[in-house]
């Protein structure tokens, strides 16, 4: 949600991106790192990197610069403030200079394809089960778009992540930098007490939702809007999940 409402973004990269967006992503011969790692995640271990791109980083951290992967530039530097100067010294584009990726075709296809649930797929559903992704879809079409999105930990996380859309990325809450099971539903109920406008989305996993079940009790008491979608996997590759959700 970085660039949500720009005919250029490609939302996110890594492992979650769509199949256009990884296209495009692994076919530039030039990547800018603003202030982002290039960790394995996010260049699903360095694939979406072609091989002979120019890479630059730009970060607040001296550090952070090359401690993933190999650079050819890097700034130490606060993303806002460098990404203004080098505005200022490329100065504005000429229409004939909008070459490249900047296309009306390009701008078409992103319109059509580069989202996921625009990405045809089989239905696994069942009469006992529902197909992970045609319920994701359909809760996309039901919710608000003024949304709080929490994604717990676990085999189910790419669902939530690929198919529900945020406002911004101030609506995305991930808890993925512990690497931990079960902080779902407490990171849904602090940001709906951030930001009591929005409506929030808590999804987990099974074994997350059991971890964290006794903070139901935080969100009725506190009298929070909430929407908590429990995917109940069968096996780790199944793509199918249980019907049941609560709402709260």
């Amino acid at each position: 949600g970085l660039f949500r409402g720009s005919p250029w973004d490609l939302d996110v990269s890594g492992g979650f991106a769509s199949p256009l967006a990884a296209e495009l992503i692994s076919g530039a011969d030039l990547v800018v790192a603003w202030g982002c790692s290039l960790g394995m995640w996010t260049t699903r271990h360095g694939s979406l990197i072609r091989k002979g791109a120019t890479v630059a980083q730009v970060d607040i951290e001296p550090d952070a610069i090359g401690s993933h992967r190999r650079v050819h530039a890097g700034v130490a530097g606060d993303v806002t403030q460098v990404a203004e100067a080098v505005s200022r010294l490329l100065g504005p584009a000429a229409d004939d200079e909008l070459a490249g990726y900047r296309s009306e075709a390009l701008r078409e296809q992103l319109t059509r394809e580069i989202r996921w649930r625009d990405v045809p797929y089989e239905d696994d559903g069942d009469e006992q089960h529902i197909d992970a992704r045609t319920l994701t879809i359909a809760l996309d079409d039901m919710l608000p778009e003024e949304r709080l999105v929490a994604v717990d930990s676990g085999n189910f996380m790419g669902y939530p992540s690929m198919f529900l859309s945020v406002p911004d990325h101030e609506g995305f809450c991930f808890t993925q930098a512990y690497q931990s099971i079960g902080l779902g539903l407490a990171s849904a109920i602090g940001a709906a007490i951030a930001r009591p406008g929005r409506l929030a989305v808590a999804a987990l996993g099974d074994g997350g939702a059991l971890m964290g079940i006794s903070e139901l009790e935080t969100a009725v008491r506190l009298g929070l809007p909430l929407v908590v979608v429990v995917h109940d996997h069968e096996d780790r590759k199944s793509t199918r999940l249980n019907s049941s959700h609560i709402t709260i």
